[in-house]
C-alpha cells in the first residue's frame, strides 16, 4: 500500500505579497511512522520541503537552495490538521520566505536562499 508524503492542497490564493495556500495534513502520511509512536507529529525538515517545493511551484523557480535562514519551529504539526502556507518572493535578494500558520499558533517560518 502507497502511503502518501504530500499534504492535500485545498485552496491556492494570490496576494498582494505573494501566495497563501490552505493544506490538509493527511492523517495517513509516511512521515508519520515512528515519529513518535504515541504521538505522531509532522517532522520539521518535511515542512521544510513542503515550503520550498511549493513555494518554487508558485514561484516558478528551481528548488535549488543555498542556505536557510531565521528558520523557526514553534508548535508541532499534528495529523488532520489545516494549516495556511505563506509564500513570498523576494527576487532581488533570492530568498522564498514562509510561514505554516493554522488557528492555534503560528508552526514554523524562515527563510531560503535560493541559487
Amino acid at each position: 500500500m502507497m502511503m502518501t508524503t504530500e499534504p492535500k492542497i485545498l485552496d491556492r490564493t494570490q496576494t498582494e505579497s505573494g501566495w497563501q495556500l490552505r493544506l490538509q495534513v493527511p492523517a495517513d502520511l509516511f512521515y508519520f511512522q515512528g515519529h513518535f509512536p504515541d504521538l505522531p507529529i509532522l517532522p520539521g525538515v518535511v515542512q521544510l520541503d513542503w515550503a520550498i517545493r511549493l513555494g518554487c511551484d508558485c514561484f516558478g523557480l528551481k528548488p535549488r537552495s543555498r542556505r536557510m535562514e531565521a528558520l523557526k519551529f514553534q508548535a508541532v504539526v499534528l495529523p488532520g490538521m489545516e494549516l495556511l502556507l505563506n509564500l513570498a518572493y523576494d527576487e532581488a535578494k533570492g530568498k522564498l520566505s514562509f510561514s505554516f500558520e493554522s488557528d492555534q499558533a503560528r508552526h514554523a517560518s524562515g527563510r531560503v536562499v535560493l541559487s
